[in-house]
């Protein structure tokens, strides 16, 4: 059984008021016990998967937000050598 996107859709907006956070959490207890896997291990569309979402291997915002820091530091360091570059052949040039 798979439902399209639209069937979805028209179940979600037929049973609305059925589908509570408690609902959706017993539900998902019951998918997990089922299927023998856990939270880990299982993606939101039902697949079996590795946790590749483990604290680990996951890069926070923190972490990307660093990253993106360090790259623009690195960009401002070298456009900044370039700048003295250009200066000193310009001075050059006009002693010349």
């Amino acid at each position: 059984m798979c439902p399209d996107h639209a069937s979805l859709g028209c179940f979600i907006q037929l049973h609305e008021v059925s589908l509570t956070g408690d609902f959706v959490i017993a539900l998902t207890r019951t998918v997990l016990q089922v299927t023998g896997t856990d939270v880990a291990t299982v993606a939101g569309d039902g697949t079996v998967v590795q946790a590749a979402a483990s604290n680990s291997r996951t890069l926070t915002r923190e972490a990307a937000a660093k990253a993106q820091d360090a790259t623009l530091a690195a960009r401002a360091t070298r456009a900044e050598a370039a700048q003295a570059t250009l200066d000193q052949r310009t001075a050059a040039a006009s002693q010349g």
